[in-house]
């Protein structure tokens, strides 16, 4: 059998790993990737040392069975070799050190295929199109050369942002622009003028950070609708305990949002933060997701998704720490406001936006923008050729809120126009946002890995 994946983020590499653990000899595995080398993901491979994970090292094992191999490989490391293993247990660990962790596994994988006689291949190109038939899968590579595979694994995970409507044409041609917040270029940026950042998420953190450690001292202001809300992780020996509604599918959305309110009530009382709450649903927030009807999840996206993500998603106390800095200096303004034009010019970018709290329009002279709105997730709006195109051929479908790809996740195989499950193209990560909501935290992924490789390996 001949397994194809596209894309060597965490889920690809995972699963390959899975697939050559639990696989045997004779087993096939092609592997595309078109950003980056074997092993790191982009978001594993930040500009800057300071990047923080922001989750505890003993939550980030990328093996579901063994919650330790995380911090086990970290204690073999030179600069952590005299460290206790509790204290490096609940540390924010740098990004660009988890991937050198996903690079030893890649290492590892390899090294247990040759042993077993299963060939790995790994390509770096770009995949642009796929043909598919009741018999046979096929794909193209931007170098126009065409594999043919049994199975495949759509492993994309996230897209870049939307590019702002606004001049999109002259702004993404414009060597200021940074659509990928990730991969931008100090070249363009001149000392006199302030650095955009659209987006106050957990990106435009990092970005912040990635600059600051390339010694750029320009003026920073990041826009978006609602500010900055983002709070540090608290109260780590606190667990919460309580009597939650039952998850059988007769809870409401309605019931949930007031068991919720109920329970940070008493926790205010206390002066403690909702994150350990938030902890304890967490293990929940899949099959709720599944339960609700289309109109919950209409409401819930469209009233109450901001405000999870305040709850769910914490930075380390120390990142928090250097944007309040940054805050106090002046040297970073973060607005609540919206985008009311951009104009390119030969030497800078115009923006204009409205500040909410002043309510006035204001007008920026920057020398690049960094687009940190978040990852795209209707398929018809991304850069990605290869989903629009599977999208246009009817092979793949999205859910009616264009969160992710319609599929059949007891078996990850994905879900056609005529509403039936493709025996032979799969999909993980990202792609099951709109069937499960959360799906983009390790110990998620870690699990549909594995799951995906025993699915596939036991029913050829």
């Amino acid at each position: 059998m001949h397994i194809g994946i596209i894309g060597n983020g965490f889920c690809g590499l995972m699963t390959c790993h899975h697939l050559v653990n639990l696989g045997s000899s004779g087993l096939k595995i092609s592997i595309f990737e078109k950003q980056h080398n074997p092993g790191k993901g982009i978001a594993y491979s930040p500009q800057s040392e300071k990047v923080l994970l922001n989750v505890i090292a003993s939550k980030m094992s990328a093996f579901p069975d063994n919650s330790e191999h995380f911090v086990d490989w970290l204690c073999s490391q030179s600069e952590y070799d005299n460290e206790k293993k509790q204290l490096i247990a609940n540390s924010f660990i740098p990004r660009y050190k988890y991937g050198e962790y996903l690079s030893h596994v890649w290492k590892e994988t390899i090294s247990l295929a040759e042993k077993k006689g299963i060939l790995v291949y790994f390509y770096q190109e770009e995949i642009i199109d796929l043909n598919m038939t009741d018999e046979s899968i096929s794909i193209l590579s931007s170098q126009l050369k065409e594999y043919n595979f049994d199975k495949i694994i759509l492993s994309t995970g996230n897209q870049l942002p939307r590019n702002p409507s606004i001049n999109q044409n002259e702004l993404i041609h414009s060597p200021r622009y940074f659509q990928n917040p990730w991969n931008f270029e100090t070249e363009q940026i001149d000392s006199e003028k302030p650095i955009f950042i659209l987006g106050n998420g957990l990106t435009m953190v990092d970005t912040v950070i990635q600059i600051r450690e390339k010694k750029i001292k320009n003026t920073i202001v990041a826009v978006s609708p609602h500010g900055f809300n983002i709070l540090p992780h608290r109260n780590f020996n606190f667990n919460f305990s309580g009597i939650f509604p039952k998850i059988d599918g007769e809870s409401t959305l309605l019931e949930i949002v007031s068991f919720i309110n109920k329970e940070l009530k008493t926790l205010e009382k206390f002066g403690i933060s909702a994150e350990p709450l938030i902890d304890y649903l967490r293990p929940y927030t899949q099959q709720l997701w599944q339960n609700f009807t289309i109109d919950e999840k209409r409401y819930f996206m469209k009233n109450l998704r901001h405000l999870w993500g305040v709850a769910r998603h914490r930075i380390p106390f120390v990142t928090y720490d250097i944007i309040q800095k940054e805050r106090i200096e002046k040297s970073l303004k973060i607005v609540s406001g919206k985008i009311r034009n951009i104009i390119i010019q030969p030497e800078s970018i115009l923006i204009s936006y409205f500040d909410k709290q002043s309510k006035k329009e204001i007008t920026l002279d920057s020398c690049i923008l960094i687009n940190c709105t978040g990852p795209e997730s209707e398929i018809e709006q991304s850069t990605s050729t290869l989903l629009k195109s599977c999208l246009t051929k009817g092979y793949i479908n999205q859910d009616v809120l264009k969160l992710g790809i319609n599929t059949d996740i007891s078996s990850f195989k994905t879900i056609n126009k005529n509403k039936t499950c493709n025996k032979n193209l799969f999909t993980l990560g990202s792609s099951l946002r709109g069937e499960l909501w959360e799906s983009t935290a390790v110990n998620e992924l870690r699990l549909q890995a594995k799951n995906l490789a025993i699915e596939i390996l036991q029913n050829p």
